[in-house]
């Protein structure tokens, strides 16, 4: 059933930013784009992760779409608030900017139920596997990681979005490629669902 192309992907399964919630936050990126501290993420590339896989063989990638295929008929698109747009990690030094999602007790049974299904196959790396306890999207990183000062952070104004509605309705398995020349990582769309609920 694998594919046979050896190697190893890093993954992980997401849900894709649906085009109403997209649009504003491209807007947003427009108006602080130019700041230099900021280096700002894909458009294409925006999701909130529901379990980071990590190194996987090629070969498992089939099974890891069969198994994760049931899922989109099990569950129907799931309704997220953005609460803030800001700085990220929480309780950390700042390196990113967010858009902090509310918490959903739907998207955490997801992120379980993604977690339980790749199992067989997989180890996953991360440590908070099949829990989602701060769900988000991460819209920029500072430059070369490099700490900024609170002083000299932009307070972002983003009220067009804050207690904003939208419907996540793409589950995706994701790879990630590095770009190459320090430009960072870009992700691969390896398979995508639409929930349906049904």
């Amino acid at each position: 059933m694998g594919r046979g192309d050896g190697g190893v992907a890093r993954t992980f399964v997401a849900m894709e930013v649906p085009p109403s919630l997209r649009k504003p936050l491209e807007r947003i990126r427009d108006r602080y784009g130019k700041l230099p501290y900021l280096r700002w993420t894909l458009v294409r590339d925006w999701h909130t992760t529901l379990l980071f896989i990590g190194a996987t063989p090629r070969s498992h990638l089939t099974e890891i779409e069969a198994a994760l295929a049931p899922l989109a008929r099990m569950f129907a698109p799931i309704p997220l608030t953005v609460e803030r747009i800001g700085y990220a990690p929480p309780q950390r030094p700042a390196s990113m900017v967010w858009a902090y999602l509310s918490f959903s007790p739907v998207l955490e049974r997801l992120a379980r139920s993604v977690t339980e299904a790749v199992r067989p196959l997989v180890a996953p790396e991360d440590s908070r596997a099949g829990t989602l306890p701060l769900p988000h999207i991460t819209l920029a990183r500072f430059r070369d990681r490099r700490p900024v000062p609170p002083h000299q952070r932009i307070v972002f104004r983003a009220g067009e979005v804050v207690e904003t509605e939208h419907l996540f309705s793409r589950m995706v398995l994701y790879e990630s490629c590095r770009m190459g020349n320090g430009r960072g990582t870009t992700y691969r769309q390896v398979a995508t669902w639409k929930l349906t609920g049904n």
